[in-house]
């Protein structure tokens, strides 16, 4: 169930940029989707807290990195930033294009995420290894580089796997592979993340307070690898005016009406530190796999081989 839901948001991620809006992060996402899918509110909620309880013992118990991953994802235990989620899911979508084609262990990225939905163990070659980490990280740190990291990680912390998987030399699982990768993208947001503090402080002036306008200079002086589109900033902004927590269907309808949500606080102002939090927290400096230094992207190059209009570079 765990990788159909990323799947499934993935693909309510992309029609939400489409539209210029922000993406539900995980945690709202997750209770959305079991409305949505079991109808009644009740037995929604029922399904909802046997999930819950089954990812909290899994996670206690620490042997299944795809579940554990995704609880943190959800923010349930030790919260990661929801822009993890976001750049996980893009990542993904580059591993699968590296997996499919001629000559790769999947013919076509569908089969790709067939195979890692039906919740079978994805083993992730060394070469396809090499090949995704290029493309992800080629703007900050070189493939060879990282690989050779990850191979010193495994050796230190060799990967356990059920006792009917057998993982190639050299291969590891996609679980493992995908926590490695978030984990890096953590390491390039940290060490931003004074700087980008200080940006929104300086930003604030003297009050430490920034209307909307001065959120959106902040936003630009700190040059994220991706600017956020125009509904992120506005959904940003209003949760750093209010940053009591949120129902699952209060966020939604936030993302979906961000005008109207704007409206009411466009002539508010947010506190710079809890402006800067959500920021780090909801958009991030390295946030978007596969952008190169002269701005193109290998993702969308990825995106358009799926879809037959072109190929990667």
């Amino acid at each position: 169930m765990v990788t159909k839901i990323y799947q499934m948001k993935m693909q309510a991620d992309a029609a939400n940029i489409r539209q210029g809006k922000h993406r539900v992060p995980m945690g709202d996402y997750v209770v959305i989707w079991f409305d949505n899918n079991y109808g009644l509110r009740k037995v929604a909620q029922q399904n909802l807290l046997r999930f819950i309880f089954s990812l909290q013992k899994l996670y206690s118990e620490g042997k299944d990195l795809r579940a554990c991953q995704f609880v943190r994802l959800c923010g349930l235990f030790h919260p990661l930033p929801n822009v993890c989620c976001d750049f996980l899911l893009e990542s993904v979508e580059i591993i699968a294009g590296c997996m499919s084609g001629s000559g790769q262990p999947f013919r076509t990225p569908e089969l790709f995420w067939g195979h890692w939905c039906s919740g079978k163990v994805l083993s992730v070659p060394p070469i396809e290894q090499l090949e995704a980490l290029t493309y992800i990280f080629q703007r900050e740190i070189s493939g060879p580089q990282l690989q050779a990291r990850l191979k010193k990680e495994i050796a230190a912390n060799p990967e356990s796997v059920p006792s009917y998987v057998t993982l190639e030399a050299g291969s590891i699982s996609m679980s493992r592979f995908t926590s490695f990768i978030v984990t890096v993208m953590l390491e390039l947001n940290n060490k931003q993340h004074d700087d980008i503090v200080k940006t929104f402080r300086v930003a604030s002036g003297a009050d430490k307070m920034l209307q909307f306008s001065e959120f959106q200079k902040a936003v630009e002086t700190v040059k994220p690898l991706v600017l956020p589109v125009e509904g992120s900033s506005a959904y940003m902004f209003y949760r750093a005016c209010n940053m009591a927590d949120l129902p699952a269907k209060e966020v939604l309808n936030v993302i979906q009406n961000y005008k109207k949500f704007l409206s009411t606080v466009e002539d508010s102002s947010a506190n710079v530190d809890d402006a800067a939090q959500v920021f780090l927290r909801d958009h991030g400096w390295y946030n978007t796999p596969g952008v190169r230094s002269d701005g193109t992207s290998a993702l969308e190059e990825f995106r358009r081989a799926k879809e037959g209009k072109g190929k990667r570079e």
